[in-house]
């Protein structure tokens, strides 16, 4: 009994921190995409936002990227 307890704390835990992870991911998407340009002040506020929503976990393995693709009117042709 004692072992199930124990498993189940760790996969709650588990559960949480992946919850944590995909709202973070979606605080960054959401924040970045509401304004055409983003500064360099703006970016270092969004990752800040990132680490406060995966709190109390450790963020210091955790790495963002954001990417953007522009399509030239003219030819269709993308650029990242």
């Amino acid at each position: 009994m004692a072992l199930m307890l124990a498993g189940a704390v760790e996969v709650t835990g588990l559960l949480r921190l992946d919850r944590k992870l995909q709202n973070a991911a979606y605080a960054t998407a959401d924040l970045s995409t509401q304004r055409p340009n983003l500064s360099d002040t703006r970016l270092a506020d969004i990752f800040a936002a990132a680490d406060l929503v995966i709190q109390p976990y450790i963020d210091q393995d955790l790495s963002i990227g954001i990417s953007s693709v522009v399509f030239d009117p003219d030819d269709g042709s993308a650029s990242v």
